[in-house]
């Protein structure tokens, strides 16, 4: 996915989780006609806010996170964590990056897709 692509999945996500649930998928679906984006969109919503990219400092290896099965810790900074994973569907090597929830810097998120 491009980096707009990304800009608008994670908008439409910020805005569907306010909704109720049975009023997000209609929402999503009038947002975007880009299949990758409403692909990618439909996944961040199956991650449940405490397990997603905001995250506390817990040490999550061996756990699943949407398609992803964790392996472990590869670095930790001010502004999150990254984590060495395996994508379940594709069987490849990734890495997660999950930023820390109330670092109280409002563009964190923004960094975060640059």
């Amino acid at each position: 996915m491009t980096g707009e692509q990304w800009r608008t999945a994670w908008r439409i996500v910020s805005s569907a989780r306010e909704l109720a649930a049975g009023e997000q998928r209609a929402f999503i679906d009038s947002q975007t006609s880009d299949p990758e984006v409403l692909r990618r969109v439909i996944e961040l919503m199956e991650i449940s806010p405490d397990e997603g990219l905001l995250a506390t400092r817990v040490d999550r290896t061996g756990t699943q996170v949407g398609r992803y099965q964790v392996a472990g810790l590869l670095g930790r900074g001010g502004m999150g964590e990254v984590y060495a994973a395996r994508d379940t569907d594709l069987d490849r090597p990734v890495a997660l990056k999950f930023l820390v929830a109330g670092s109280g810097d409002p563009s964190a998120v923004t960094r975060f897709f640059r």
